[in-house]
């Protein structure tokens, strides 16, 4: 399994290392990406984006997202999803997303993304969905 992790500058200028966003790993020829922070804002947004893209590529653009460690996302965090979906579908592939709570999958249908994304009950059903 992959992880990714960012070394970033803090306020006083020292190096700090940021804790892991999202684990990579791929299973029946499926990218997975684990995100593992509690929430997904604008900085945490384009890493999953590129890294989960990067791992998807190389399996013909079929990705899952597990969201089971994820209590909040932001409106990029949104966009993101329809960003990456799209990019997976370009690629003859296709995203689903699992391990949803009861409030991330409230915004997912109040914004109506819940009828342009692949909502999946588990990770097995997610595999199903974009193999």
């Amino acid at each position: 399994m992959l992880t990714s992790a960012r070394s970033n500058t803090g306020p006083t200028g020292n190096a700090m290392h940021e804790k892991t966003i999202i684990a990579l790993d791929t299973k029946d020829g499926v990218a997975i990406g684990r995100i593992t922070c509690p929430s997904v804002g604008e900085r945490e947004a384009p890493i999953i984006q590129q890294e989960g893209l990067q791992s998807a590529g190389n399996v013909g653009h079929r990705l899952i997202l597990d969201f089971s460690q994820v209590n909040m996302m932001g409106s990029l965090a949104l966009g993101t999803l329809v960003t990456i979906s799209k990019q997976c579908k370009a690629g003859g592939g296709k995203l689903a997303l699992f391990g949803l709570n009861k409030n991330l999958s409230d915004v997912l249908k109040m914004s109506r993304l819940d009828k342009l994304l692949t909502i999946a009950k588990d990770e097995d059903h997610a595999i199903r969905k974009v193999s």
